[in-house]
């Protein structure tokens, strides 16, 4: 999107357009402009506006209201998704867009599109895996609370600071081989590189619900599959809030990450476990992973499961509902 133009008219006239596009012009004389590569999220988005020389101005000067920038992030959002989603769009262009703190309006926009005689084998694929959508669905716990469970955001950093706080020290003990105090596993270099991951490489489940008493998201727990540097292995990881933990959550999580390593066909998984984590060991059991000794270390097993090419029976939509 070549030029982001903030007007102070609700509703404007005729010549508040011509105004418009008059700014047009000097965007593209002064090379105004900033790069990204579909699909953004909301954060990207807004690193995306936070380059451009215009963004002072779209968050107000002079006594200027800001644009609605939470509207402007979003409608960059569906831009890039509309480009993901339609790969025969050769090129689109919305110049200018008329943006203020009432309204978005496009003034004028062209698409070209490829010629017919380009097959879809040879269109373009983003340089970037888009969100996986086809793994996002609604579960129950055995103790009723329902969850939506969906691929990690880069959004889920304040999440996912509340859920290490309501976390054991057992808990963290047996999940990361030693205590690791709060402030360090929430610290923000940390978090960002635990959400805002290549879903290409890594895929991270989180189970996300909606508290009844205060109407605000929660994360339960989250599963991670981690490719290696064997690219035939993925790594599998497991965290449930300890007051959610024997309803079943951590079995759903595992379940999903083996279907889904099915379908995004590692060879085999892997796990590392404490010989002490009975829990997760009952799990890998259940799921048929063979255990072998950890070499170095006698208080700890890996727990391998070989997937042999299988593909998943469940259909990514339709995934452990």
């Amino acid at each position: 999107m070549r030029a982001l133009l903030k007007s102070r008219y609700a509703n404007p006239t005729a010549t508040d357009c011509w105004r418009s596009l008059r700014r047009k012009e000097l965007v593209e004389v002064y090379r105004d402009r900033a790069l990204a590569l579909p699909p953004l999220n909301t954060t990207l988005a807004r690193r995306l506006l936070e380059q451009t020389r215009v963004y002072v101005a779209l968050k107000g000067i002079r006594g200027r209201a800001s644009v609605d920038l939470a509207a402007l992030e979003t409608l960059l959002v569906r831009f890039s998704e509309l480009v993901v989603e339609q790969p025969r769009i050769r090129e689109i262009d919305i110049n200018p867009l008329l943006a203020s703190a009432e309204q978005l309006l496009a003034l004028d926009a062209r698409v070209v599109l490829f010629n017919s005689e380009v097959v879809d084998e040879s269109l373009p694929r983003p340089a970037i895996r888009p969100y996986p959508v086809q793994y996002v669905s609604r579960w129950t716990m055995k103790d009723g609370k329902e969850v939506v469970i969906r691929p990690i955001r880069p959004e889920d950093e304040l999440l996912m600071v509340q859920f290490h706080q309501t976390l054991s020290d057992s808990t963290v003990y047996l999940r990361y081989f030693h205590m690791e105090k709060v402030d360090s596993r929430v610290a923000h270099d940390r978090l960002i590189r635990k959400c805002f991951i290549d879903y290409a490489r890594e895929m991270a489940l989180v189970a996300d619900r909606i508290d009844p008493g205060t109407g605000r998201h929660e994360l339960l727990g989250v599963g991670r599959l981690t490719r290696q540097r064997v690219p035939e292995d993925a790594e599998l990881a497991v965290l449930v809030t300890d007051r959610c933990q024997g309803a079943g959550l951590g079995t759903e999580l595992v379940g999903r990450l083996i279907d889904l390593a099915r379908s995004e066909k590692p060879r085999r998984i892997v796990a590392r476990i404490l010989s002490e984590n009975r829990t997760m060991l009952k799990l890998a059991r259940h799921f048929q992973f063979e255990m072998v000794g950890e070499e170095g270390d006698p208080n700890s097993l890996v727990a391998i499961l070989e997937l042999d090419g299988q593909v998943s029976s469940q259909d990514p939509t339709q995934m452990r509902k």
